[in-house]
């Protein structure tokens, strides 16, 4: 974790005195994942809100750079993240950017990735959870995840404003685990790709 800080730290400083231009953009996309696991298979759809501050370079060799807050749930802790989201501009069509991007999320999953399938008699059950890879300060040990976005946005700049379409995947890893009733258990885990579509605009100050 200290080393994620590490970088992006580092990559605020550098991206900042390299910037030709700051905006400030909301965005909202929706999500869906599917997994499944010993007989048990489960579909998940779900929308998030994000707030960043994007820093667009004017040098070719220096990507484009935004940081910022996103939110998956009502809970006041849980569905809370951070990112830090790099992109430039790869061609332009019809006075359309073609912007690809890379972003990386830090944070308190929602509640509602974990998904749990009884028998019959309820002593045995499979559930499909979303796996905790990383820490959160002042949380259980590995409480949190962290996890990539790869997106390419379509943006459109109108005098101060921009306004974007961007579609995208989320790179999501599950776990599945089987309690078969006896004391014994089965794990498994499996990588997602969940595709999101979102829609982002903002403003230059």
């Amino acid at each position: 974790m200290r080393k994620l800080f590490f970088l992006v730290a580092v990559a605020t400083a550098v991206a900042i005195p390299l910037s030709a231009e700051t905006r400030l953009n909301v965005a909202i996309d929706f999500a869906h994942a599917a997994t499944s696991g010993y007989g048990f298979s489960e579909s998940l759809g779900w929308r998030g809100f994000e707030g960043e501050i994007e820093s667009l370079s004017h040098y070719k060799w220096v990507p484009d750079f935004a940081v910022g807050i996103r939110r998956e749930d009502r809970a006041i802790y849980h569905g809370t993240f951070i990112f830090a989201r790099f992109s430039k501009k790869a061609t332009t069509w019809h006075k359309v950017d073609i912007r690809p991007s890379l972003g990386i999320y830090y944070g308190l999953p929602s509640m509602r990735f974990t998904r749990t399938k009884w028998n019959d008699d309820r002593t045995a059950y499979v559930r499909i959870f979303l796996s905790h890879n990383i820490t959160i300060p002042f949380r259980e040990y590995h409480s949190g995840v962290l996890y990539p976005k790869v997106a390419v946005e379509l943006r459109k700049n109108w005098k101060r404003f921009n306004f974007g379409l961007e579609p995208g995947v989320q790179i999501l890893r599950f776990g599945i685990v089987r309690s078969n009733g006896d004391g014994t258990s089965d794990f498994q885990t499996k990588t997602v790709l969940a595709p999101v579509i979102g829609l982002r605009i903002g403003f230059r100050p």
